[in-house]
């Protein structure tokens, strides 16, 4: 929600936004899965994947460490809620996270971000 584009602030702390989600079952990996797409702005790209590459390098307990240390510390913080979506999404799945950013223009990006359960 934070990284899309098109996000409407309803209220304060409330967005809406035309993100898509789908649940469905891996074959290959015998695993259920949440997968989440949207629009974002291109000058997000790094950060996303300089987020997102560190929480594939973590192991599970590391990623717990990491969300503990992030909660306590602020560090990460923007106006809604202190950075931890991300870290959480990584804490919860039992595989690393997959996620894709193709650039549609030079001001868009589409991302797809895809969970393990």
């Amino acid at each position: 929600m934070s990284y899309s584009s098109d996000k409407i602030e309803k209220d304060a702390n409330i967005f809406e936004s035309n993100g898509i989600t789908t649940v469905g079952f891996d074959k290959k990996k015998n695993k259920y899965f949440v997968n989440s797409a949207n629009v974002m702005h291109r000058t997000d790209k790094e950060q996303l994947i300089n987020i997102l590459e560190k929480l594939r390098l973590l192991n599970t307990q590391e990623i717990r460490d990491y969300y503990r240390e992030t909660r306590r510390s602020g560090k990460e913080k923007h106006n809604r809620g202190a950075g931890l979506g991300f870290i959480e999404m990584a804490k919860n799945s039992s595989l690393p996270l997959e996620y894709k950013i193709t650039d549609i223009n030079d001001e868009h990006s589409f991302f797809e971000i895809k969970a393990f359960i």
